[in-house]
């Protein structure tokens, strides 16, 4: 059986309250009555209590983003500032909580590999059937 809606459970109450007020003579429901009014009267007094807050929540985060929106740009202008005047790669970035630039290390064994990359580049024969570029040479050209 699928749950049901508060609104649903409301709709009920005021069906039932609806019934109960057309048969007032019957015996045993004025009680039942009184009760299910006082309940449903505080379960809308609580839903729209609900959605105040909801919307009091929604207020709030709304002005939080533009406060954190106003706070990151700042803090991004003062981060500009320091490292204008201490430099991106300074050790006293770290005081004002930023993590100083520093180049990735590269090691000899990575070095080694680039210089053999290249070395393989320099001596790879042309691709046969495509001739290589010729210079123009003085002798042949004539200028009469």
């Amino acid at each position: 059986m699928p749950k049901e809606s508060q609104g649903e459970h409301l709709k009920k109450w005021d069906m039932a309250l609806a019934g109960a007020e057309a048969n007032p003579e019957e015996p045993g429901i004025g009680d039942l009555k009184s009760e299910l009014e006082t309940t449903a009267k505080g379960a809308r007094a609580k839903i729209a209590q609900a959605n105040q807050l909801k919307f009091q929540l929604q207020q709030t985060y709304r002005e939080l983003g533009e406060i954190m929106g106003t706070g990151k740009k700042t803090f991004g202008r003062l981060v500009r500032v320091i490292k204008g005047r201490y430099g991106r790669d300074s050790e006293r970035l770290r005081g004002w909580g930023v993590q100083p630039e520093r180049l990735p290390q590269v090691t000899t064994e990575t070095k080694a590999k680039r210089w053999l990359a290249r070395e393989e580049k320099k001596e790879k024969p042309s691709e046969p059937g495509v001739a290589p570029p010729q210079t123009a040479d003085s002798q042949t050209v004539s200028g009469s």
